[in-house]
């Protein structure tokens, strides 16, 4: 039964291209293990597991890993690694360069003590909720007007003091 459920495992991670990719990545880049281990300060072996695509990245380093190597965490994850190694020449940078909106929705809530609590909603799904909302009756006037927010220059979208001394931003970044 426990070799059924590991051989399902391993299946789904050789479903992704991300061992692969990181590997193509990182010897494109012309760096060893160790060094993108100790550049994500994870150990060389976790590193190798995922080139070998016995296991994957944390999900909360496939950020920096895409930042790192100067592409998006969907190619990282989805590309061929032809493909992938092809576009983080491109942007050799370090900009991961898309046709996607990268702007977010970006509420900031301060509160009285200074602790400060961010929550970043990418636009693309700000846009969704705005037509889910217009098949439910938004007016498509206001919908429209919101969807439009992208391509202003416009940041500071909303600063309230509310009554308890908390500080809300929402700004698009």
């Amino acid at each position: 039964m426990f070799n059924k459920i590991k051989n399902e495992i391993k299946t789904e991670v050789m479903g992704m291209n991300i061992g692969n990719n990181i590997s193509a990545l990182r010897k494109k880049k012309g760096i060893t293990q160790e060094e993108l281990a100790n550049e994500l300060k994870v150990s060389s072996q976790a590193v190798s597991k995922w080139e070998n695509n016995t296991s994957c990245p944390d999900i909360s380093l496939l950020t920096q890993i895409a930042d790192y190597f100067g592409v998006s965490v969907d190619d990282l994850l989805r590309e061929q690694e032809e493909v992938i190694v092809d576009k983080a020449e491109e942007n050799k940078d370090g900009n991961v360069k898309s046709s996607d909106d990268k702007k977010n929705i970006v509420i900031k809530v301060t509160q009285q003590n200074g602790k400060e609590n961010i929550i970043k909603v990418p636009f693309k799904f700000v846009k969704l909720g705005l037509n889910i909302g217009s098949m439910f009756g938004l007016d498509k006037d206001i919908s429209e007007k919101i969807a439009t927010l992208a391509q202003n220059d416009l940041t500071d979208i909303i600063n309230i003091d509310t009554e308890n001394g908390e500080h809300v931003a929402i700004v698009l970044d």
